[in-house]
């Protein structure tokens, strides 16, 4: 009984900490893509980066036209590539787990404009083109 009580208070924690992660946080500006494509493409002519954060392998594969890569592992060596600070950043990877990451650290790197496309499936369904290569 003490170990059904124990797990079940175990997750009760978790829930409640995955809804504290997951509530609305007006302190930053990342967000989660909700715009359409004509909105992030006018966003990117004024000087928007879109960021694939996957490997140099994935990205070779395949990436959003007008992309550049910065490898997640970049990121967490502090290593921004040509990243500034004051850029708008739309940022994905595969599945959103990495692009999530990257957001968290440089936000804390100071980087407040960001917003999570996800993965460069969503960015396709948004209407944004694909190269491969």
């Amino acid at each position: 009984m003490k170990k059904i009580v124990v797990i079940l208070v175990a997750f009760a924690v978790i829930a409640i900490g995955f809804v504290a992660l997951t509530g609305d946080d007006t302190s930053n500006t990342s967000s989660t893509v909700s715009a359409d494509f004509v909105t992030i493409q006018s966003e990117i002519d004024a000087g928007a980066v879109i960021v694939d954060v996957r490997t140099p392998q994935e990205y070779a594969e395949s990436h959003a036209v007008g992309a550049i890569n910065v490898p997640l592992q970049d990121i967490q060596q502090n290593n921004y590539g040509p990243l500034k600070p004051e850029q708008k950043l739309y940022i994905y990877c595969r599945s959103g787990n990495r692009s999530a990451q990257a957001i968290s650290l440089l936000e804390t790197a100071g980087y407040n404009d960001t917003t999570n496309l996800v993965s460069l499936t969503n960015w396709q369904s948004l209407g944004g083109q694909v190269t491969t290569n």
